[in-house]
């Protein structure tokens, strides 16, 4: 049984992206390629397969668009990327393409929803649509199942811990863990927190 020589380039620092600094001040995060790997394989989970093609309209410096990226190339998953994004080319996109994989953040569903209503396409091919960066609200998720006939799925990750997401099974704010995902909530003192109190 031989092992597997430790390869050092596994740790180096290989992309540096920034967060928004939701719950502090804006810092950079630091992946190599283990953990860029990892949140690769972590699209198992998402129904990423050479059969979809996705949409990728989230830009490369935000977690979501890099991640995709890594994942479409992972599974041999066709992929339309977008320099930025525009919902009118989004849908122009979707028909002749048939494209069935979406991801991007509430205000894009907004806009998308939006264009589509303005001007209807063609786009009976989506099938899974992730939403993620903010809280989506009810009302929007009620607003793109009505038009596109689809869930619009709520996705919690972080910048961080991007292989270690959640993501909604219905309509509305709360998630789930991915397969093989552990959380832990704890107090202030970094000890579990009881059920029932906050952490």
């Amino acid at each position: 049984d031989r092992s597997v020589p430790h390869d050092p380039d596994v740790d180096r620092p290989a992309v540096l992206l920034t967060t928004s600094g939701t719950t502090g001040q804006p810092k950079f995060v630091v992946h190599t390629s283990a953990t860029l790997s990892a949140i690769a394989d972590s699209f198992i989970h998402l129904g990423l397969d050479e059969a979809q093609i996705a949409i990728n309209a989230v830009p490369m410096m935000h977690v979501g668009g890099l991640a995709t990226f890594l994942g479409c190339i992972r599974f041999g998953m066709p992929m339309i990327l977008f320099e930025r994004f525009d919902s009118d080319a989004v849908l122009d996109a979707m028909e002749p393409h048939r494209c069935s994989w979406l991801i991007g953040v509430p205000q894009m569903y907004a806009a998308i929803v939006e264009s589509q209503r303005t001007r209807p396409r063609r786009v009976d091919t989506i099938r899974f649509c992730l939403v993620a960066g903010d809280v989506c609200s009810p009302q929007l998720q009620q607003d793109f199942h009505d038009t596109f006939g689809v869930p619009l799925r709520s996705f919690w990750g972080s910048t961080e811990t991007f292989g270690t997401f959640t993501f909604g099974l219905q309509p509305g704010p709360v998630s789930r863990p991915a397969p093989g995902t552990q959380f832990r909530l704890v107090d202030d003192d970094g000890e579990p927190a009881p059920r029932g109190e906050v952490g």
